[in-house]
């Protein structure tokens, strides 16, 4: 075996497996999406996603209950533009056609929103001709106009009951993130304690089945889009403005890569999303946590923890030092950080300096 595996067999204390904290909230979460270009079931160009892969029809987000309206709406403009569009939507199977893809950036904080539209270049058989630049300058205009010209609509939605009623938070365990020695699943009794629990599981997962064929209600057929002007002209108004807006052109088969060059094309070249007492900018390609509220949760636990552990070090080697001056002795290594946002969280709450 693996010496960790040695390690953790020789610890005198069986190790103490923590509650599972729940996340703050369980609808419209996502601060991200990616939307492609395509064909509904019934064959109509529109925007939305690839429940059955890249080879199947596009389905509406609209029945998606961890989408947010202001994403579903950007989704029904999308449909309404490439409609209207003098360029199609591009065929990965031909790969001819322009409108690719859309990637939608959300702060629900800051009110602020970044487009990121991703389209072929020329020499897809439809789009050769000597006034394809100019074609595409004015369509992307267009496009800016309609994404710009007010708040971002947020339509009508309907979920199944069995749904929402299945999205209750379970409630956390006294004493926040402690460990709870009734619930460890490692001790001497763990095997038992752990029997009850799947046990639990499968209980409420059959209760969920029985709720969902009793109370579901019909949904909108999301696999034919639904009537985008009806929805638009019946959508409220979001605080939040589409504020950046790029585009793409990508000619590989695949996604490209988050370094790969944009062309800003409107507003700023960020948008703003805070992260506890922290703000940071997020740029186009950067890589942060979907779900912002629930990130916040997790940077808590880890600054505390990183608190709790540098405590007891200090607490065992006395010194009389000032706080400022062990902060400066604390080396904090954020491996792996992407943008950073869990090290700079941890620098803010002076874990370390």
């Amino acid at each position: 075996p693996l010496p960790i595996y040695d390690w953790i067999q020789q610890k005198v204390k069986p190790i103490n497996v923590h509650r599972i904290l729940p996340s703050p909230t369980l609808r419209e979460y996502r601060n991200k999406c990616e939307f492609t270009f395509g064909s509904n079931a019934k064959g109509e160009v529109c925007c939305g996603y690839t429940p059955n892969g890249w080879n199947g029809y596009i389905s509406s987000s609209l029945s998606c209950p961890n989408i947010p309206a202001e994403m579903c709406g950007l989704e029904l403009l999308f449909t309404k533009f490439v409609r209207g569009s003098s360029f199609g939507v591009y065929h990965p199977k031909t790969h001819v056609g322009v409108w690719r893809q859309v990637t939608i950036r959300l702060s629900e904080k800051m009110e602020e929103c970044m487009v990121i539209v991703m389209h072929a270049p020329v020499g897809r058989g439809e789009t050769d001709g000597d006034d394809y630049d100019e074609r595409l300058k004015e369509e992307q205009q267009r496009l800016v106009t309609m994404l710009t010209k007010g708040g971002i609509p947020m339509p009508p939605r309907v979920f199944p009951k069995a749904l929402l009623a299945g999205n209750k938070p379970a409630p956390a365990a006294e004493g926040g993130d402690e460990p709870n020695d009734a619930d460890d699943t490692a001790g001497a009794d763990g095997a038992s304690k752990k029997q009850k629990l799947d046990n639990d599981t499968k209980k409420d997962a059959t209760n969920d089945s029985k709720v969902a064929a009793e109370e579901a209600e019909p949904v909108m057929n999301t696999s034919a889009h639904p009537d985008v002007e009806n929805l638009l002209s019946s959508s409220q108004t979001s605080k939040t403005m589409v504020t950046s807006i790029y585009f793409q052109e990508f000619d590989g088969l695949s996604c490209p890569p988050p370094e790969y060059p944009v062309q800003h094309a409107y507003g700023t070249r960020t948008i703003r999303e805070t992260l506890g007492d922290c703000t940071f900018h997020v740029s186009p390609g950067a890589f942060f946590q979907v779900n912002t509220r629930c990130a916040e949760l997790l940077y808590g636990v880890v600054v505390d923890k990183l608190k709790e552990t540098k405590d007891n070090v200090e607490s065992s080697q006395p010194t009389n030092k000032t706080k400022e001056e062990s902060n400066a002795d604390t080396i904090l290594l954020d491996v792996c950080c992407g943008t950073g946002t869990i090290g700079i969280t941890c620098l803010k709450a002076a874990v370390a300096d």
